[in-house]
């Protein structure tokens, strides 16, 4: 009989609830129309982003074989001259898809391309003269300064850290562990500037791991060349000898190879169709933001004057 009673208290209140919200229908659809009306607004405003997208399989090293060879053999007499010989291969790929996302990187791909205003102080792309809009309460092209307003600690010039937050935002990598190969893709106004961009990163990283491993296989010829001259055991030579060799050898094939870390299957283009903004989903929410705001704000009225009739 009490459970009885209690649902018949909720359907009530249920009834209630709803009639009270059916009289205020004006207020309630007014309110989500004017949101609605917003979120065209904002959706409208919003600038079209571009995707491209450069699909890459790790590249076959012709040094594995070898350097595999000498892992079993000369494992810890390597590992004295920091020559890492066992797995090194198969991580580099790995290492790489870290590194283009990583500050250090980003920072100097930033600075070698002078890209510090089309990043930090692009805001459109103008599709008829094929030309980026650049923000000018953030920079003079005229006059090519600076001219945003800043407090401290930012200064008048943005810093390197500001405009790494901005553009690794714009930097995706997908993994396909199925089919074995790396998307690396970059959103950005102008689809053209996102084709170049996404074909330079690929080709950057690749030029950065082959400076890392020929600094690193010098670096390892010089210190064994010393441990040669100091040691006397001809067994022990031999060993040294076989390491300069193979270092030697993944210098030399670091500066020929052409793909050193990954071979471009499908190279960046610039995209036709924008990726972004999903214009009728930002519409969507605005008016759904707006109907469920204008029923809370109902039904909190109610709530407050029926507290002061009470009270």
């Amino acid at each position: 009989m009490q459970a009885t009673e209690q649902k018949s208290g909720k359907e009530l209140s249920l009834i209630k609830l709803t009639t009270r919200l059916w009289q205020k229908k004006i207020f309630i659809i007014s309110v989500t129309t004017v949101f609605a009306i917003a979120g065209v607004m904002f959706a409208l405003w919003l600038p079209n982003k571009f995707q491209a997208e450069v699909m890459v399989i790790p590249a076959e090293d012709s040094q594995a074989g070898g350097l595999s060879a000498l892992a079993s053999q000369f494992g810890g007499l390597a590992g004295m001259a920091g020559i890492n010989l066992a797995g090194s291969q198969n991580k580099k790929h790995q290492i790489a898809l870290q590194i283009i996302k990583s500050r250090v990187f980003l920072n100097d791909f930033v600075k070698r391309h002078h890209l510090e205003v089309p990043i930090f102080a692009g805001m459109n792309w103008d599709a008829k003269s094929d030309r980026l809009l650049i923000n000018p309460k953030l920079y003079d092209e005229q006059r090519s300064l600076w001219v945003r307003e800043y407090k401290f600690p930012k200064k008048l010039i943005p810093s390197a850290q500001e405009i790494y937050e901005v553009f690794v935002k714009m930097i995706d990598v997908k993994i396909d562990t199925r089919e074995g190969t790396y998307r690396i893709s970059v959103e950005y106004f102008s689809p053209h500037l996102a084709e170049k961009w996404a074909n330079l990163l690929v080709n950057d990283v690749n030029e950065h791991m082959r400076n890392v491993d020929i600094t690193q296989a010098n670096k390892s010829i010089e210190y064994l060349k010393q441990q040669l001259l100091e040691t006397n055991i001809s067994a022990t030579e031999s060993v040294f000898f076989g390491l300069i060799e193979e270092q030697t050898k993944k210098a030399m094939l670091a500066k020929v190879q052409k793909d050193y870390v990954f071979s471009v299957i499908d190279p960046a283009l610039a995209p036709e169709k924008k990726a972004g903004p999903k214009r009728a989903l930002i519409c969507i929410l605005f008016v759904m933001f707006g109907g469920l705001l204008s029923c809370a704000w109902v039904l909190l009225r109610d709530q407050l004057t029926l507290n002061k009739v009470n009270s």
